[in-house]
């Protein structure tokens, strides 16, 4: 394979950070998706569409376009395949390339490259052709792509594709952290009085879709439901994908957590609680490329009293990626595999400084996310309630934040440093958006704590990115925009430890949140 080309297909895993997805392929008949297929993502000079006309089965296909460049599209298997498995599918090729394939493309969970499986090297032919394979992951193998690479001029159709086999949830693997003693929950003994999710007296934190009032879903990490009541149980009817996983605190205290089947479930907040007033918050521990869930109502014990949930008066967003998500924040180290095992939301630098605080917390993070950039840049899907849905826009009005901190970046300086003027006027630009959504908010831009000048692929990246961020600032401040300040997390050194692959770990988001909090009090008087 040629360097350059093998160089674009070995950047596509930082940013295919688990997609969300229900199965070991989501969305291979192409049916979910406006514009692009739902699910399905590209890296290079590639362009990808969903393809209404040109199909081999309805409703759609995916269409990947190159003019003279390499690049491709590509999903991560969801959940990782640990034994063995069938991929099939079917392509069309028109046009002339130097190389095309269809391949698996597999990550130790250092996110090192450590295998790549040709299923199927394509001709153009003008006609539908399957591809199809049975295949074993290497040996320490966490994570799984199905790639369509190619390099040249021309167009590939991808369709009907199936992955079937014994994938193992990375779920599944056996935790190391403050999850340790849970398991998959039994349904919950019902409770007599019912709760509807849309009653005025629950408190909502973060993006609900509340087009089914009764049935509100969110996506984003951190996501959380407060109900405070008189009474000694409490149940939830939830819905959520099979990843996704819910923290339970009791009157301030981590509960159970909760982990989801895909299915309608009722499970236990609570019970045998002494008499009393408690608050119960519903957490969502795990971020949006794990799925979307459904609140449907609570129950309470005979003789309960529902009562009206406080909303703090301050107001904080965290707008990130994985480190703002929590990702690998319990994982025992930088050794352990990344899962929603280890993945809490909770505890990551901003909801703790937030909770610190007593200010209500929104984050929009996903893993892998850039600041600049085609098809990974979280400015392409921040006004979306729903980030796996582009006609779910949120309404800026129904929450003005005191605070928003912007900690983009390291996503954007890992594979080396971007162009900076580029990168700067995206910055500046996204800060004027997030002005014209909240005129009053105070806006931190924050310097991330994996960004180093040592051991990295960018030279002096620490440095250079620092630089940016202070000339952003001080560009804004000569237009009149003074509510703009520098915070800086301290490069992690180990001294801490670190999460899954060399992400902050529990301590070290308590160190960062401690620096926020600090840097939040000194220019908000809090």
């Amino acid at each position: 394979m040629p360097k350059r080309f093998l160089a674009i297909v070995l950047c596509l895993f930082s940013i295919a950070t688990c997609l969300a997805q229900q199965s070991l392929i989501q969305n291979g008949n192409m049916e979910a998706g406006a514009d692009k297929p739902d699910g399905w993502s590209t890296q290079g000079v590639a362009h990808i569409e969903r393809d209404t006309i040109v199909v081999r089965s309805a409703p759609a296909s995916l269409r990947v376009e190159w003019q003279d460049g390499s690049g491709g599209t590509f999903q991560r298997l969801n959940p990782n395949p640990s034994g063995s498995f069938t991929v099939k599918g079917y392509t069309r090729v028109e046009g002339t390339f130097e190389v095309s394939q269809v391949a698996l493309q597999f990550f130790d969970a250092t996110r090192k490259q450590i295998g790549w499986k040709v299923i199927s090297l394509l001709k153009s032919s003008g006609d539908w052709t399957e591809f199809h394979g049975q295949f074993t992951p290497p040996p320490s193998t966490a994570g799984t792509l199905l790639v369509v690479a190619a390099k040249g001029t021309g167009r590939i159709w991808l369709d009907d594709v199936t992955v079937d086999g014994d994938g193992t949830a990375q779920a599944a693997q056996s935790p190391t952290s403050t999850e340790t003693a849970a398991a998959a929950p039994e349904e919950a003994t019902p409770l007599p009085q019912a709760i509807t999710a849309s009653d005025p007296h629950l408190l909502y934190s973060g993006r609900f879709d509340l087009g089914k009032p009764a049935a509100p879903r969110c996506a984003w990490p951190a996501s959380a439901v407060a109900l405070h009541f008189k009474g000694r149980s409490a149940n939830v009817n939830l819905t959520a994908q099979s990843q996704v996983r819910w923290q339970v605190y009791i009157d301030g205290k981590p509960g159970a957590v909760l982990l989801c089947n895909g299915k309608p479930q009722l499970l236990s907040l609570a019970k045998d609680l002494p008499d009393g007033e408690h608050t119960i918050v519903l957490l969502k521990r795990t971020e949006s490329l794990f799925g979307i869930a459904t609140i449907n109502g609570f129950q309470l014990n005979e003789g309960a009293e529902l009562l009206a949930a406080a909303a703090p008066a301050r107001k904080i967003e965290v707008i990130g990626d994985s480190i703002s998500a929590g990702f690998g924040d319990e994982a025992a180290n930088q050794n352990e595999k990344f899962s929603p095992v280890t993945e809490n939301a909770g505890i990551a630098y901003g909801a703790l400084a937030a909770r610190s605080l007593q200010a209500d917390y929104t984050c929009i993070a996903w893993s892998g996310k850039t600041l600049w950039g085609h098809e990974k840049a979280i400015p392409d899907i921040y006004d979306r309630i729903i980030p796996q849905e582009a006609a779910s826009q949120w309404d800026f009005s129904r929450w003005q934040p005191d605070v928003v901190v912007i900690n983009l970046g390291t996503n954007d300086f890992s594979p080396g440093n971007p162009d900076e003027e580029s990168w700067v006027a995206a910055y500046k630009e996204f800060i004027a958006r997030i002005r014209k959504n909240y005129p009053k908010a105070y806006i931190f831009c924050a310097v991330s704590p994996m960004l180093v000048d040592k051991y990295s692929k960018s030279k002096n990246a620490r440095t250079t990115f620092t630089a940016y961020i202070n000339r952003v600032i001080t560009e804004c401040s000569k237009v009149g925009e003074t509510k703009v300040a520098l915070v800086e997390f301290p490069e992690q050194t180990g001294a801490l430890g670190f999460g899954a692959a060399w992400h902050p770990s529990a301590r070290q988001h308590e160190a960062m949140a401690t620096v926020l909090e600090q840097a939040i009090r000194s220019k908000l008087s809090w």
